[in-house]
């Protein structure tokens, strides 16, 4: 039986990250130039706006004491993205109800990596929320983002197998973002170590001067 480990290593980038681009790449040569860009860009800001919170608050300290928040899920944006859509894709000879039903459940999976962080008290419940619906968000924007006929060149399940072949090859990787992030927030802010939530909440109940 898979642990909560095991279940939040698939939304690692390490292993995201591969996948979202396979997803690209295959659009790309499936020469649905549209779809690919639309992803592409998606992505890329999602994971920038993910990146940012979580800079801000490891530099300067800025989140959102009565929630909890203190940047955005990344596991959790990345798997519901990521499953959704690459469900979506690897579906799209079966039908749109097909296709749509594969984005769902997708997207159950991602949420599922997503409580498996609060779980093992890795985000809190505002986080791990807000990771969903910014991945929510960019699938959605893909999947009515425009349709595209597929050239018949490309067997659309060869995708799903290559994705899931190399979700099991890299699981359990994990890539360095946490120590890029760490490290850029400080090199931006200046200070010699990084926000934690325990320094966070001292200078939050901390009395005004």
């Amino acid at each position: 039986m898979l642990s909560w480990v095991g279940l939040t290593d698939f939304g690692d980038a390490a292993a995201m990250l591969p996948a979202a681009a396979l997803i690209a790449l295959w659009l790309a040569a499936d020469r649905a130039w549209h779809q690919a860009a639309l992803w592409c860009l998606g992505f890329a800001a999602s994971a920038l706006l993910v990146a940012l919170s979580k800079i801000a608050f490891l530099g300067w300290g800025i989140g959102i004491e009565a929630i909890d928040f203190t940047g955005i899920s990344g596991h959790t944006m990345l798997a519901v993205a990521v499953l959704s859509v690459g469900a979506y894709v690897s579906l799209h000879d079966r039908g749109r109800a097909i296709q749509l039903a594969g984005a769902a459940l997708g997207a159950v999976g991602g949420i599922w990596i997503g409580l498996s962080r609060l779980v093992l008290h890795l985000h809190s419940m505002s986080e791990v929320l807000v990771g969903g619906v910014v991945g929510a968000t960019l699938a959605a924007s893909f999947i009515w983002g425009g349709r595209y006929a597929n050239s018949a060149r490309l067997r659309p399940a060869v995708l799903g197998a290559l994705l899931l072949l190399m979700l099991a090859t890299i699981h359990g990787e994990r890539a360095p973002t946490e120590d890029l992030l760490t490290r850029v927030a400080l090199a931006l802010s200046g200070r010699p170590e990084p926000y934690s939530h325990t320094l966070w909440r001292a200078e939050a109940a901390a009395p005004l001067p």
